[in-house]
């Protein structure tokens, strides 16, 4: 997933399977969280962040919940 912000929404992003990275940006300081599966990531809103898969064989599986929820034309990532 590119780097991109929920401008009013708070993320929690929950890894299911594969494995991963969380980058997190704020302010200029950037934050690298592991995402293996049973590990949740709170992102503030505004924060900017990305998703990468780490392995190329293997799908990174995630469940996400936004609050307040996006309407379906409103959830578009949003490029730097």
């Amino acid at each position: 997933v590119p780097w991109h912000h929920h401008t009013e929404s708070e993320e929690i992003l929950f890894c299911t399977g594969g494995r991963g990275r969380v980058h997190l940006a704020k302010q200029g300081v950037q934050r690298i969280i592991d995402f293996v599966p049973g590990v949740a990531v709170h992102v503030q809103p505004t924060v900017r962040h990305r998703i990468e898969n780490l392995d190329k064989k293997e799908p990174l599986c995630l469940a996400f919940v936004l609050s307040p929820p996006l309407e379906v034309a409103q959830f578009q990532a949003t490029p730097q």
